[in-house]
């Protein structure tokens, strides 16, 4: 009997080499073999189906769209999301050329793809023309070079938008007047000029004013917020004395600082930054009001000013409880306080992070913290420096050194050099 030769390990191949060695093997032998060998294959084949099953189920319940442009930049493929984007049905666009629901891009641009969140204009079926963000990426498949392409619609951020803008106004116009209304009525009658009012009902008034005050800051950071996010915030750019910014910033929180026994030191700085007066001074009063709430009755919050990275960098320190690391991104986001009490027991909206943020991003700037739970916390921001031929203070830069009263536990000069 002539010896066979060895049979191929390949599962498919072997059991082909079996149906035709068959009449050759002892029949026993090779049955059992390639019956094997056909249930081997039977599961392969049911793993590959699932498997392929799995992967167009995942394709056609994506929210965005997805689909295939072969090398003649004809739509090859289409998923649910993607037709439904473009107001099309089922397998409709397949077929047809890709500039026909992406007019923008020509056939070296496809070449070229798209870096990833490109934002373009698309066409629906029904001519209208909108905001999409399209993602183009080659593959290979099965020796064909085609472009898939991942598409999602921003016309719903737009209309998005437009309520925010509509919200916005009736902020403006629907809340903030009647609250500055309900404020002067409040304090009138807690004065007395409408006639006496008992202890008890200035009591009542005194706490409907802190609530009226807390809603018009409320209102106020919303609507900065929003003007911030869309531009519609004036913004000046002069040089600003870092040092009269400072001291400034130390004269409107005196009182609040004397009423929980804290002192304020301001270190000198020759430093002249490049911005909005009025903005930095916002910041300012936001980060030191917050350092005078988190700091312990008898502690010392320390203002000062260093040049880093070709920029003037402003710090706030405090001697309070600190930040886990865990919140140092958070707390910069809206409506964010690192306790869920700070709000009752300390007052704010969780909004003033949020603005310092945008408005230091506005000046081409950053702003962080450092800081560890027990161990105090350092705000600081960073903004430009006005130019060496700027950086002369102004003959008002400095009214006088800023002492702090005796009653805060320390007396601090603060002068602008």
């Amino acid at each position: 009997m002539t010896t066979p030769a060895p049979l191929p390990q390949d599962e498919a191949a072997r059991l082909a080499a079996l149906r035709a060695y068959n009449v050759l093997a002892s029949p026993p032998e090779a049955q059992l073999e390639l019956r094997a060998l056909a249930a081997k294959l039977r599961e392969s084949e049911a793993r590959n189906h699932e498997s392929e099953a799995r992967a167009q189920s995942i394709i056609d319940h994506m929210l965005s769209g997805l689909l295939t442009v072969d090398e003649d930049h004809l739509i090859e493929s289409v998923n649910p999301a993607a037709a439904a984007i473009f107001g099309y049905d089922g397998e409709e666009l397949v077929g047809s050329p890709l500039s026909m629901i992406l007019p923008e891009l020509g056939a070296s641009y496809v070449e070229q793809t798209a870096a990833p969140g490109s934002e373009r204009k698309g066409r629906r079926k029904n001519g209208e023309i909108f905001r999409l963000e399209l993602s183009l990426c080659h593959f290979q498949y099965r020796g064909r070079q085609l472009l898939a392409g991942i598409v999602r619609d921003l016309s719903e951020l737009d209309e998005v938008d437009r309520l925010k803008r509509e919200l916005v106004s009736t902020v403006n116009h629907e809340l903030r007047t009647p609250l500055t209304s309900i404020r002067g009525s409040l304090t009138l009658i807690a004065s007395g000029v409408l006639g006496e009012i008992s202890a008890e009902a200035g009591e009542v008034i005194a706490l409907a004013e802190r609530n009226c005050l807390r809603l018009i800051a409320l209102t106020n950071d919303i609507l900065d917020l929003e003007r911030l996010d869309v531009g519609n915030l004036e913004m000046k750019s002069e040089p600003v004395p870092v040092a009269r910014l400072l001291e400034r910033s130390c004269e409107v929180v005196l009182g609040m600082a004397a009423d929980q026994g804290i002192g304020i030191e301001t270190l000198p700085t020759p430093l002249v930054a490049l911005g909005d007066d009025d903005r930095l001074y916002q910041v300012m009063v936001n980060l030191l009001s917050n350092a005078i709430k988190f700091s312990p009755r008898g502690s010392l919050v320390t203002l000062s000013a260093v040049e880093r990275q070709g920029q003037a960098e402003i710090r706030v320190q405090d001697r309070g409880r600190g930040i886990s690391p865990a919140f140092h991104a958070a707390i910069f986001e809206r409506f964010q306080q690192v306790e869920t009490s700070d709000a009752r027991e300390k007052g704010g909206t969780g909004l003033g992070l949020a603005i310092c943020k945008s408005i230091v991003a506005n000046h081409g700037g950053t702003i962080g913290v450092e800081s560890s739970e027990g161990l105090g916390s350092t705000f600081w921001f960073r903004i430009p420096l006005a130019a060496d031929g700027e950086r002369a203070a102004p003959a008002n830069a400095n009214p006088g050194p800023l002492a702090q009263p005796s009653r805060f536990g320390r007396r601090t000069a603060v002068e602008a050099r």
